[in-house]
């Protein structure tokens, strides 16, 4: 009886070892034969294995950068500024969507040296004002936009009847951020969402007290901290951020790269994901 010259055994040999396995008296050499090839492919798979194994030559192990460091992105903000409220959830975001760790840093606008200052009354009247007409464009703008992408999310932003203080709430940011990232994120949430109702005080310590002791928080060593180390370290994180060319908010930054503004957070997603 003669053997089927079956494709799926012949495939891998050559022209003159086919008519051997139509021979039945040359069946056990074919057997030798296929058991050599397939020796010879597990010998190619191994040593391609080895191959795509080896670390290049060229890159110490300790010279590459950790996963840690790779997917840190610093984000500087304020609390009065409404940019920076509307980036909140966008980077939280971040955060969902990569293993990224966000490093919430507080930078203090210093509104009045760009956009002027004024001060309204219940009504909305201007009482005081250090503003010039181009300036007022820039304000009135600033913030109908700002609250045309804020009905979009849910959110509510009030226009401020005055130029507002931050520090005592940045403060409050960076004691919370000891308490844990729950407390943080409970209190950076509260405090945003409040102030643009008009229903916080971000000037009063007894106030941002509050917002810390319900999100969670010891607040007892607030008041010390506040008005000493906080002050100390909040100009210190300022100082260092205008090192490296933070002057607006919400800034961020990746990787050494600094950007400014909510509208470059897909770059910063397309970085993430290469990265990931």
């Amino acid at each position: 009886m003669r053997l089927a010259a079956d494709p799926r055994v012949t495939a891998h040999l050559d022209a003159k070892q086919i008519p051997a396995l139509l021979d039945p008296t040359a069946y056990t050499g074919l057997c030798a034969e296929m058991a050599r090839a397939a020796a010879r492919a597990r010998t190619t798979a191994a040593e391609i294995g080895r191959y795509r194994c080896r670390r290049p030559l060229s890159v110490s192990p300790t010279e590459r950068p950790t996963m840690a460091e790779q997917q840190t992105v610093a984000v500087y903000s304020d609390y009065k500024s409404p940019y920076a409220y509307l980036a909140n959830d966008l980077v939280y975001e971040l955060e969902r969507d990569f293993p990224v760790r966000i490093d919430w840093l507080p930078y203090r606008l210093d509104i009045p040296s760009f956009l002027g200052s004024a001060r309204l009354d219940g009504s909305g009247r201007v009482v005081e004002e250090q503003r010039n007409a181009h300036q007022w464009r820039r304000v009135r703008y600033s913030y109908m936009d700002c609250r045309r992408q804020a009905r979009k999310r849910g959110l509510v932003i009030r226009g401020p009847q005055k130029i507002w203080d931050s520090t005592l709430a940045l403060c409050g940011m960076l004691y919370a951020k000891r308490q844990g990232d729950a407390v943080f994120r409970r209190y950076h949430d509260t405090v945003f969402e409040r102030f643009w109702k008009r229903e916080l005080d971000i000037e009063d310590v007894g106030v941002i007290g509050g917002a810390l002791a319900e999100a969670g928080a010891d607040p007892a060593g607030f008041l010390d901290y506040s008005a000493g180390p906080g002050r100390a370290e909040l100009d210190g994180i300022g100082h260092a951020a205008e090192a490296i060319g933070v002057f607006g908010v919400p800034s961020f930054v990746l990787d050494g790269e600094l950007f400014w503004g909510r509208e470059h957070l897909p770059d910063i997603r397309e970085m993430l994901g290469a990265a990931a």
